[in-house]
């Protein structure tokens, strides 16, 4: 699909969405490396006049260029993200991007509490929930550690040459992974590689026999055996689940993928280290 098809078969324009409230959906999905361009969700939000679109930005901050006239964070509402993933940050920060400034919500604080439960009850008999501000700020000061070294990794980010470079550098690594799966077996793909502003920096495919390609598996034991045998090879890749529908009936199931990230700190030379214990482990599946 591209976009504009993907964006109409996940949106329909039918009763159950037009006019909604929010449109709440990610900007690149973990499970199959699925980029849904901000600029086409806003047009697709205004077709289905809905009044907020709010985005999880995960595995896009720092793998994006979010000023591009695609890509650009003000055709969001609500953008949020967190500075461990792609910007190589430390846990515990993150960006909420509003675009109504009026907005002024309370100052947040790291939501890191033994206390949350207390908050999934009422405060008396009277049904008055806790403000989830309180929630937000049990532990009473800035994570100002973490928030400095967000700072050092953007700071870094600016000086490899700043969002634009950091991602062409990213995408190209992952469509020449990308590639070098579909050309041994294309059937495996489950990440979008015939349309590049669907892409992103995660190839997501089945395993598959190296010496007979259309033979894949699409079941956790065998997923996570491929992971195992390449984590003793120094090499660390993920097991993903998703659902798909079952064959020939109403019932969905879930199927397990392998899942590469190409990062900023990854090299040529890590792809070719990749390839060959890849191979190694895929002449052994099953």
């Amino acid at each position: 699909m591209n976009v504009t098809q993907l964006l109409d078969a996940l949106f329909p324009d039918d009763s159950e969405l037009r006019g909604a409230k929010a449109l709440c959906v990610s900007h690149v999905y973990p499970t199959t490396g699925v980029r849904l361009p901000l600029r086409a969700l806003r047009q697709k939000a205004d077709q289905l006049n809905i009044s907020y679109l709010i985005v999880d930005g995960a595995q896009a901050f720092g793998l994006l260029d979010l000023t591009t006239p695609d890509e650009d964070i003000r055709h969001c509402d609500f953008y949020a993200c967190p500075g461990h993933k792609w910007l190589n940050g430390p846990p515990s920060t993150g960006v909420l991007y509003i675009k109504n400034e009026n907005i002024q919500p309370p100052e947040f604080y790291p939501t890191i509490s033994q206390r949350m439960g207390n908050y999934t009850s009422y405060e008396s008999e009277d049904d008055v929930p806790i403000p989830m501000a309180e929630a937000l700020q049990v532990r009473g000061n800035s994570n100002t550690p973490g928030f400095a070294a967000m700072v050092n990794a953007i700071d870094f980010a600016k000086s490899a040459g700043g969002a634009s470079t950091i991602e062409k550098h990213i995408l190209r690594l992952s469509s020449k992974f990308n590639e070098s799966i579909l050309a041994r077996a294309p059937g495996s793909i489950v990440s979008p590689h015939t349309d590049s502003t669907l892409s992103s920096g995660l190839t997501v495919f089945f395993p598959f026999r190296w010496d007979s390609p259309q033979t894949m598996f699409t079941d956790k034991k065998t997923a996570d055996w491929v992971v195992a045998e390449l984590l003793k090879q120094n090499i660390q890749i993920r097991s993903i689940g998703f659902w798909n529908p079952a064959p020939d009936t109403a019932q969905r199931v879930e199927v397990r993928a392998l899942r590469v990230s190409t990062a900023y700190f990854n090299t040529n030379r890590h792809l070719d280290l990749l390839a060959g214990a890849l191979r190694d482990v895929l002449m052994r599946i099953g």
